[in-house]
C-alpha cells in the first residue's frame, strides 16, 4: 500500500544558522521508509541533504 512521506531538505551550502528559514518540504508516495528516502534522493537537487522524512498520517 502507498504511504504519503513528507521530507525536509536544504541545500549543502546554506549556513546551520540559516537552515531553518531556507529549509524546503517535498512529498513522495512509497510502501515503506527506505523506498520513500530513496524516492526523496532522487528529486531533490544533487547538492542538497535531507533532513528528516516521516509518514503522513493526517
Amino acid at each position: 500500500m502507498q504511504k504519503k512521506w513528507e521530507y525536509s531538505w536544504c541545500y549543502d551550502d546554506v549556513s546551520p544558522y540559516e537552515r531553518d528559514e531556507a529549509m524546503d518540504f517535498g512529498y513522495v508516495y512509497a510502501p515503506d521508509r527506505e523506498t520513500a528516502t530513496d524516492l526523496a534522493w532522487k528529486d531533490i537537487p544533487y547538492n542538497c541533504t535531507i533532513y528528516g522524512i516521516m509518514e503522513v498520517t493526517y
